[in-house]
């Protein structure tokens, strides 16, 4: 694994630590304030894993339908269940998929994805996960957003400490 995707890992397994039950209910903040660090140095897309029965549903179909684009409970209502949602990344032409479980090389097999479970089409900017992030409305209630200061403290340090090497 490339030293700067290595770093990478280690964060999310610091800040998974750090904020108990992230992938319950903080996912969306976890993706969107990754994401919008990562986009710095390649592309990145914020992805949704729903339920069994949300194959072949396209995020960038149902954007056209909600009335409130940023109102988890009305993309709930329209079939996306936002079951977990994760950053897409590709770094020197390998993609990866990142959580705060970690970093997967998508190019090798390696996915976030369940088994039983659909990554719907289409993907999230970042923007629009920052959006969804900022409310708690429709999220799972796990998750102690009370955390989110000190997720955004973790990253902004790794960051700057990245531009110091």
């Amino acid at each position: 694994m490339h030293p700067f995707l290595a770093s990478i890992k280690h964060l999310c397994n610091d800040i998974n630590n750090a904020a108990e039950n992230i992938n319950d209910g903080g996912c969306c903040v976890f993706a969107a304030k990754l994401g919008e660090q990562l986009s710095k140095f390649g592309k990145v897309s914020i992805r949704v894993i729903g339920y069994e029965n949300e194959w072949g549903r396209n995020i960038n179909d149902i954007r056209e339908v909600v009335n409130d684009n940023f109102d988890v409970t009305e993309w709930q209502s329209n079939g996306v269940s936002f079951w977990h949602v994760f950053i897409e990344f590709k770094y020197k032409r390998t993609l990866y998929e990142i959580d705060s479980t970690g970093v997967y090389n998508v190019n090798r097999g390696q996915t976030l994805v369940p088994k039983h479970n659909a990554l719907l089409d289409g993907c999230f900017t970042i923007d629009e996960a920052k959006q969804f992030a900022s409310t708690p409305k429709g999220w799972n209630r796990c998750f102690d957003r009370n955390k989110i200061p000190l997720i955004e403290f973790m990253m902004d340090k790794f960051f700057e400490d990245c531009a110091k090497v």
